[in-house]
């Protein structure tokens, strides 16, 4: 699949305890005005922690727009590739552990 350029792209980081409670929560988008999928964007989120969290998970969505081949729809036929936007979210669950998460 090609890259396909996100209109946006936001993410938040939430601070949890250990009874599952959130303590804090910091927001941000993504800095490039143009990224594609699979693409690095730098991001900040400045998150003042309560000092309570056991873990921080960070939730994302970005919104791209796709080509599909209409032949594949049902329905009358339309003439042509049509564009349909997609949203997609995401969890990384503890994403500041020290353990987790690692390239190889």
């Amino acid at each position: 699949m090609e890259p396909a350029p996100l209109g946006y792209l936001e993410l938040n980081l939430v601070g949890v305890d250990a009874q599952g409670r959130q303590t804090a929560e910091a927001a941000a988008e993504a800095r490039d005005i143009q990224i594609f999928t699979n693409q690095q964007s730098p991001f900040q989120l400045d998150l003042r922690p309560a000092g309570t969290e056991v873990r921080f998970d960070l939730y994302y969505q970005y919104r791209f727009s796709q080509e599909y081949d209409t032949a594949m729809l049902a329905g009358p036929p339309v003439a042509g590739p049509r564009l349909f936007a997609r949203t997609n979210s995401a969890l990384v669950r503890d994403a500041c552990s020290p353990t987790q998460h690692l390239a190889r």
